[in-house]
């Protein structure tokens, strides 16, 4: 990838990151898209792996692991009585890299940019209902795809609230008194969603290249530090998250392998002949293509063992090869909630926040109230 892209990439990534209040890495990659050794620096990642957020996080990794330096104090992940304004960042964030460039590439060339944003829950909890729904309450088995250290598989160990943006109308859902308390905001009336009752999922199992091994210091501090240091409810939240999982008797099944070579040896596994649900969220954004469209294909082809439902939240520009619908509401940037039924019918049942801060409903045969 030319530097030109790279370049590109940061300034794409620092505007994205501004958007959502991220001023630290907005600064940073302003700052990054003008130096030649940091982006040469990126440049080394496996092709696949070249973005912005591998060698934000593998300086996050360090900083979270202890390492002493000025750029500490911007990180209000790190510097527990505030961070400084990020203004003067950049220069900073040079020094750090020069001075620990070894344990930066180290990093860069054997890990893998990993995000377990469990607010997404709140984009696949309506839907899982919504299919469980059209299945009569029968049990349902889920395959996470892409699914980092699996916490969105434990979904039904998290309490929501759906509330409607003028704070006049909200809806409950799943436990009120779990750790992790996930609020989504609706810009419609909150009836429009489906019935939130917690379906029944009696098997679920995670597929990844590289799992997170939520037990591991060392990994949990890899899939904290792949979130930026200025959003510490998200940072937060995916503590509360990974403490979910280790006080969980019997977490889900973890399988390591392909997302595209392995689903239907994994999907073998589960035992039943009900429905089964293959889901994915910003995880088919890293395939080329190519393995994109082999991967719908694959999942198409699991229905000849059980009836399976493809459901995916993506942003649709970064999935060409699977197919999206537009949006009601025109062209977005919104990520797309879509789901592929058994027979082939493909919906797009939602807009919504990337990171599941607030949901768009589509879908109306499920609604609750109207």
């Amino acid at each position: 990838m030319a530097d030109g892209d790279l370049r590109d990439q940061y300034l794409a990534f620092g505007a994205a990151c501004a958007r959502e209040g991220g001023v630290t890495y907005q600064a940073i990659c302003q700052f990054i898209a003008d130096d030649p050794e940091l982006l040469a620096m990126t440049a080394t990642a496996r092709p696949e792996q070249r973005r912005p957020n591998l060698l934000l996080a593998a300086v996050h990794f360090l900083l979270l692991e202890g390492a002493e330096h000025p750029l500490a104090l911007f990180y209000d992940t790190v510097r527990a009585e505030g961070a400084v304004p990020a203004g003067e960042v950049g220069p900073a964030f040079q020094d750090f890299c020069l001075a620990h460039r070894e344990q930066i590439l180290e990093l860069m060339a054997t890990r893998r940019t990993q995000t377990n944003e469990v607010r997404r829950c709140t984009v696949l909890l309506p839907a899982l209902c919504e299919i469980a729904r059209r299945n009569q309450g029968v049990e349902l088995a889920l395959i996470d795809l892409g699914t980092s250290a699996g916490l969105n598989m434990l979904f039904d160990r998290f309490g929501y609230r759906y509330q409607e943006r003028d704070g006049t109308g909200f809806r409950l859902a799943g436990d009120a008194r779990a750790r992790v308390q996930l609020e989504c905001f609706v810009p419609h009336e909150v009836t429009a969603l489906p019935d939130l009752t917690l379906p029944n999922v009696s098997e679920r199992v995670g597929l990844d290249l590289d799992p997170i091994d939520a037990n591991d210091e060392d990994q949990s501090r890899w899939l904290l530090a792949c979130l930026w240091p200025d959003q510490l409810p998200r940072f937060e939240r995916l503590r509360a998250a990974l403490e979910t999982w280790r006080a969980t008797p019997d977490p889900p099944r973890i399988s390591r392998g392909d997302m595209v070579d392995d689903l239907a040896g994994v999907a073998a596994t589960l035992p039943g002949r009900g429905p089964l649900i293959v889901f994915h969220s910003w995880a088919v954004a890293y395939l080329p293509e190519p393995r994109q469209r082999a991967l719908a294909a694959v999942v198409r082809q699991l229905n000849a063992s059980r009836p399976t439902h493809h459901l995916f939240a993506e942003e649709p520009r970064e999935v060409p090869g699977l197919p999206v619908p537009e949006s009601p509401r025109g062209p977005t940037a919104a990520t797309a909630l879509v789901h592929i039924d058994p027979s082939g019918e493909v919906e797009r049942w939602a807009d919504a926040h990337p990171h599941g801060n607030w949901i768009r409903w589509y879908c109306s045969s499920g609604l609750a109230g109207h």
